[in-house]
């Protein structure tokens, strides 16, 4: 398989649906997502070799024991949106994974209640080159980029390149409502910034933020976007910078998640930028009112 393959998900899938995967299960996902082939009529039994995602993801140290781990964990995460009928529709991303230890193969069946929002798109939907995501490091640039593609088309049909968005949707929508992220400059420096980065050295998204405050307050965040692809080279020396910048290790440790450790409890100094963010539980949220003031397809 080729990472130039395309990403094709209605948008409901993109905008409605909330989801924990860390990054390594986005990518599997997205990898078996750029699979389905346009004249599909049903899903079928996709065979991914573990060495070519490896090599897609340009990260050999991807064990199979992993993988395992990871098949698994995916078919426990549940997913709900609303269907076409506006009802709410529960369901996992992949039905069965059968992995062929001897030849290093997983045959993947993805679940057949996703036909709707990964097959024959006809109404609103996101496409994009499965290659802009798959050496980015945060879960969380991943969802911005898909956040922000769905809105480049604005630029050359409305000339618009902005894309606002409450702080408190925004932290529901990346599945970021954490303890540690109550400090605006932990999400700031730990989500933002790092997607920032990420979405320019490696997507074909660009983007700079503009606080939006009430008081002396952030509130919201105005994306102003850029669709053009940053010129990408191994031997340029603003690219090994800022990559040496996007490895520290204390950030993150996909697929694994980090410890958890005990609650710090309110942080009287909203500035002072914690450690790793502590799990916590998530509230459920639609943000089907917020995209739709904000223009999203």
């Amino acid at each position: 398989m080729k990472e130039e393959y395309s990403v094709s998900k209605a948008n409901k899938l993109v905008c409605g649906n909330k989801n924990t995967l860390s990054a390594l299960q986005q990518k599997l996902i997205l990898t078996l997502a750029s699979l389905v082939q346009p004249n599909d009529d049903h899903f079928k039994l996709y065979d991914l070799r573990i060495k070519d995602f490896q090599s897609l993801c340009k990260n050999k140290s991807i064990k199979y024991s992993e993988i395992i781990k990871i098949t698994r964990d995916i078919m426990r995460e549940v997913i709900e949106l609303e269907n076409d009928e506006g009802n709410l529709l529960q369901c996992h991303w992949i039905e069965s994974a059968i992995h062929i230890k001897k030849k290093g193969i997983i045959k993947i069946k993805l679940s057949d209640q996703l036909m709707p929002y990964l097959l024959d798109l006809k109404g609103l939907f996101l496409k994009y080159k499965l290659e802009n995501i798959l050496q980015m490091k945060s879960k969380y640039s991943i969802k911005i980029y898909e956040l922000l593609k769905n809105q480049i088309y604005k630029i050359e049909k409305y000339k618009k390149n902005t894309y606002e968005i409450s702080l408190t949707d925004l932290k529901k929508y990346l599945d970021a409502d954490l303890k540690s992220y109550k400090s605006y400059n932990n999400f700031k420096v730990k989500v933002l910034e790092m997607a920032e980065k990420e979405l320019r050295l490696y997507s074909d998204v660009n983007f700079e933020i503009v606080e939006i405050k009430t008081g002396k307050k952030v509130t919201s965040i105005r994306f102003i976007l850029d669709d053009k692809s940053y010129e990408r080279s191994a031997a340029g020396e603003e690219f090994q910078q800022l990559a040496a910048e996007l490895d520290p290790e204390d950030i993150f440790k996909d697929p694994v998640e980090d410890e958890v450790k005990e609650d710090p409890g309110e942080d009287p100094v909203e500035d002072e930028v914690k450690e790793d963010p502590v799990e916590d539980e998530v509230k459920d949220f639609n943000l089907k009112d917020q995209l739709k003031k904000n223009g999203l397809r």
